[in-house]
């Protein structure tokens, strides 16, 4: 399923991430989601902006930070 939709963090360590909106109907306890943010930035913080990508376990732990994408081969 491919949705955007409005997510909700709860407490720090809760490992809780409530989804709104239509997709509430589809998703349920356990699901993996992929959660992204967009940002406007002039060329110049383009240039020098790195993302920061969290990989987590099945218990919702940190298990690699990157900040890079990872080329993708077909």
């Amino acid at each position: 399923m491919k949705s955007s939709v409005q997510t909700v963090f709860y407490e720090a360590g809760s490992d809780v991430v409530s989804v709104n909106g239509a997709a509430a109907h589809k998703a349920n306890k356990g699901d993996r989601v992929i959660i992204c943010c967009y940002a406007r930035l002039s060329p110049s913080e383009v240039a020098n902006f790195k993302p920061t990508l969290a990989y987590l376990d099945g218990a919702n732990q940190i298990i690699r930070i990157l900040n890079q994408i990872p080329v993708q081969v077909a």
